[in-house]
């Protein structure tokens, strides 16, 4: 977010503010998402549309929606942006409601359904701007068993993965902490390249938000404790309506 404000021109202690949706799309989201079946704070939002990183396979996809409808939630797959690259082979996600959602409902969509798993995408940067995140948000960061690990020079201290290096950048505990504050996020480290065995294994993994597989990522401050937790007090400054 730093180099957000080098490139405006901007203090380095310029707030962040979230999006401003008003009442009319509000009640315009609400309308469309109970015709189309969801269930207040009952569904989940699914994201797995990229157009800049690699997509995670069909079959993690397919196990999380299946794994998720098992839980009795009702799941829907976000087709907004949809073009013949940036989509997963068979679009929408097998067993899930195809949402088409113009990025200015995304938020009012995903507060109504209380939960959203996606991929690193720009999509997700704006929804991580959004005030009163009373919904859950789980973020995967996609990486390849075949890239070469190295110690991260972000001070990256988790004891259950300490040589992944480079691909926790995109995570938002490192890029946007100042966001994470009093938020219920999880973000775990996923194989687009991964064989078929541990890809389900991660898909049980993410709908269960274990946090204590190793795929989770965690930062921790010098003290030991969650780096947001330890520099709360100063995060907060930087943002304009903390929850």
């Amino acid at each position: 977010m730093d180099l957000a404000r080098m490139v405006l021109h901007l203090p380095w202690n310029a707030k962040l503010e979230p999006p401003t949706i008003s009442t009319d799309v509000e009640k315009s989201v609400f309308d469309f998402a109970i015709q189309h079946g969801l269930r207040v704070g009952r569904s989940v939002l699914l994201c797995p549309i990229n157009n800049s990183a690699p997509k995670l396979p069909l079959l993690f996809w397919n196990e999380v929606a299946h794994l998720l409808s098992k839980k009795g939630l009702t799941v829907f797959t976000n087709m907004g942006g949809l073009n013949q690259y940036n989509g997963l082979s068979s679009m929408p996600i097998g067993g899930t409601i195809p949402v088409e959602l113009p990025i200015s409902w995304v938020i009012p969509f995903i507060r109504l359904a209380g939960d959203i798993i996606s991929g690193g995408n720009g999509m997700y940067s704006l929804v991580a701007l959004a005030d009163n995140k009373k919904f859950q948000m789980t973020q995967l960061i996609q990486f390849s068993e075949q890239a070469v690990r190295s110690h991260s020079s972000l001070g990256f201290r988790s004891p259950t993965h300490p040589e992944v290096g480079n691909e926790i950048v995109s995570a938002f505990q490192y890029y946007a902490p100042e966001l994470c504050i009093n938020v219920n996020l999880t973000e775990f480290l996923i194989p687009h390249d991964g064989d078929e065995h541990e890809l389900m294994r991660l898909a049980r993994v993410v709908v269960n938000r274990d946090v204590s597989d190793k795929s989770c990522i965690l930062r921790l401050g010098s003290g030991g404790n969650k780096y947001i937790i330890e520099h709360q007090d100063w995060l907060a400054d930087l943002r304009e309506c903390p929850n």
